[in-house]
This record gives structure tokens, C-alpha cells and sequence, in this order.
């Protein structure tokens, strides 16, 4: 079975199914889990397996199902996990402890490439909508349609570091439910 380290995101993970085994101690808080039962692809795969209570903070293999992307996903306290709400994500995923009989899990693991070639041309979206009052006057980093959420409201704004290097510009939500965009200088 192949092991992940508690940093690896579900979205990095090509294979549509596949079983992992987590290392100890991925219960904390600096491994992002973003959603509730169905978790968007950015989360943390073994942060993820904690807060839904599949295994607990020392570890274990869990079985790993990638499923539709959501439009909104909504974050909870469980298991010593503080999950995030995020907006809408392309991909989500769920997991669960027992894997089918019957069955052939990958015994390696694909891995997509870091940069998207979008992001590589600096291709960045100038307006994102949306439609939830909840959203305004935070910060979001944009990536295509894919968005990380700030909850720094009324604190430090997001630096390009703070966004990870896969995504390419950092937006502020204005009241008008639109993104305004600034690119990352150089991007």
C-alpha cells in the first residue's frame, strides 16, 4: 500500500480510487481539510481521514474515492479536525476505512505535475461571481475556477505565499459579489 506523508491533497492524487496508508499526527490544524463528509480535493487526504473519523491521530491505510466537484462546502469541528468551508471546487472526494473485495487498488500512486500549463501562461480569470453575501471583502488566491478562501478577514492581506505557488493571482471579493483580480507580479 502506498504511503502518503499528512501534507498530500487528495487533487495531487491522479487515480480515481485508491487506498493509502497516513502516518501519525495528521490531526494538525496546518494540514488544510476543507468541507464535511464530502471534502473538496485541496484537503489534507489523511487530515481529511481524521476529521471524518476513519482513522484517528496515529494513522492507518484508508481507502480513498474521488467524486463530483460541489458548489459549496461547509466546515466543522470533528475528531480534533477544524474543517474549512470553501466556495465550489472542481473536485471532492471521500473516505472510508473498508475497501471492496474483489477489488485491485493501485499499488502506485500518479501524481499530477505542480504547474498547469494555465498557470504557467499566467492565465488568470478578471471576474469571478458569486452569489453569497458570505464571501464579500475576503481574500481568495484564483487559480482557472479554482479558489482558496482566506479567513483573514480585517488582518494582514494575502501575500503570493501565502497562496501556494500553484496559484497565480490573489482576489478581493467586493460587495458587488465580484472578484477583482491582481495578478502575482511576474506570473
Amino acid at each position: 500500500v502506498p504511503q502518503i506523508n499528512c501534507d498530500v491533497r487528495a487533487g495531487k492524487i491522479i487515480n480515481p480510487e485508491f487506498i493509502v496508508k497516513c502516518p501519525a499526527g495528521c490531526q494538525d490544524p496546518k494540514y488544510h481539510v476543507y468541507g464535511t463528509d464530502v471534502y473538496a480535493s485541496y484537503s489534507s487526504v489523511c487530515g481529511a481521514a481524521v476529521h471524518s473519523g476513519v482513522l484517528d491521530n496515529s494513522g492507518g491505510k484508508i481507502l480513498v474515492r474521488k467524486v463530483a466537484g460541489q458548489s459549496g462546502y461547509k466546515g466543522s469541528y470533528s475528531n480534533g479536525v477544524q474543517s474549512l468551508s470553501l466556495p465550489r471546487w472542481r473536485e471532492s472526494f471521500v473516505v472510508s476505512g473498508k475497501s471492496q473485495k474483489g477489488v485491485t487498488y493501485p499499488s502506485f500512486l500518479t501524481y499530477s505535475s505542480s504547474k498547469s500549463p494555465a498557470a504557467k501562461a499566467g492565465k488568470c480569470p478578471r471576474v469571478i461571481s458569486f452569489k453569497s453575501p458570505d464571501f464579500v471583502n475576503r481574500q481568495y488566491c484564483v487559480l482557472g475556477d479554482r479558489i482558496k478562501m482566506s479567513n483573514l478577514t480585517g488582518q494582514a492581506p494575502l501575500t503570493p505565499n501565502d497562496c501556494c505557488p500553484e496559484f497565480d493571482c490573489i482576489v478581493t471579493l467586493e460587495d458587488d459579489m465580484t472578484f477583482c483580480v491582481e495578478m502575482f507580479p511576474g506570473s
